[in-house]
């Protein structure tokens, strides 16, 4: 039965479509007609599914879910913060009394005004994949953080699956080789009239850039100057996009079966695949606010717990637990 609901789905993608994605496939940016990006997110989440999900009937529930995460994408060329358009969008249709439609994602070729956590400045010219999805998260309000670990996670995954060896460090930060490839940085934004809670998620993944600002060089790296090549965007951004929306099917599935059982014996399928790929159990590092500001605190990583948090062992032989805030990993460690 699943088998004819697939061949029904990959029926929709059009011999155009496919014709164009294959035209494109080695030009980095001939490619955004909006038709064809979401096609290829949809090709996608379609040629994983079988591949990691093996019961039909799951498979399919996690295609109708997944689906809700890309209803429609917007390119721009040269834009603002990504997060602030979205959120003056949001804000004008709450002004009007209508719902801000689900799943609308937003990408840009290079941004003017990109920040990061504590407002850091992110370096966002041409070259790289910059991205913010709007949700209206489905997860219990306590729940609502596995989103950020979740797209953290798609990036990550499908850079490894695409033969890179990234890791990622907590929270979302995803590295290579100890340099920043990739960042992610949630908000949540609460609207006036009809009191309605977005998720903003914005992502940036450094591709095909070739040299950073000297005071980045040491931290910062992309996929060019780790491989040596080229990478198709497209392909790509598309492929990350089909991930994040389906480990966030896997988040809504979680949770629906849950209801029916404890938390503890239903594990959340996204903490155990980032446990996996977090390469940072046994390791020491420095814990903190702001860590480009203070020296923070030395500790040994003991686990990554169910929720998401760090257990560490402080120097004083004391145990800890964060939940919030930023890790390095000290020199040598």
């Amino acid at each position: 039965m699943y088998v004819n609901k697939k061949i029904i789905m990959v029926s929709l993608l059009s011999s155009q479509s496919s014709l164009q994605a294959s035209r494109v496939r080695d030009n980095c940016y001939h490619f955004f007609n909006l038709s064809t990006l979401e096609t290829r997110i949809s090709h996608h989440l379609m040629g994983d599914l079988p591949l990691l999900i093996h019961e039909p009937d799951t498979a399919h529930r996690l295609w109708r879910r997944a689906r809700d995460v890309f209803r429609r994408v917007i390119f721009l060329q040269r834009s603002e913060r990504l997060m602030e358009i979205a959120k003056r969008q949001i804000l004008v249709n709450d002004e009007t009394g209508s719902s801000f439609p689900n799943g609308q994602i937003w990408w840009a070729k290079s941004l003017t005004r990109a920040k990061g956590r504590m407002q850091r400045h992110w370096y966002a010219d041409e070259g790289g994949i910059y991205l913010c999805i709007a949700i209206y998260p489905s997860l219990f309000q306590e729940d609502v953080h596995f989103y950020n670990i979740a797209t953290g996670l798609s990036i990550c995954q499908i850079l490894r699956e695409w033969g890179v060896d990234a890791h990622i460090r907590w929270l979302n930060d995803v590295l290579i080789e100890g340099k920043k490839v990739a960042g992610v940085l949630a908000e949540t934004i609460v609207t006036p009239r009809l009191n309605e809670h977005y998720l903003l998620t914005g992502i940036g993944i450094n591709v095909n850039q070739n040299a950073f600002p000297t005071e980045i060089t040491q931290h910062s790296t992309s996929l060019l100057i780790e491989t040596g090549r080229k990478w198709p965007i497209m392909e790509l951004g598309t492929h990350i996009i089909s991930r994040i929306a389906l480990n966030f099917a896997l988040l809504h599935e979680w949770q629906a079966t849950s209801l029916s059982e404890s938390y503890s014996t239903r594990p959340n399928p996204v903490i155990m695949a980032y446990k996996g790929l977090s390469n940072l159990i046994g390791r020491r590092i420095r814990f903190g606010t702001d860590l480009e500001k203070e020296r923070g605190t030395a500790a040994t990583v003991l686990d990554i717990l169910p929720d998401g948090s760090l257990e560490l062992l402080l120097a004083d032989g004391t145990e800890a637990i964060i939940n919030t805030g930023e890790i390095r990993y000290d020199t040598g460690s």
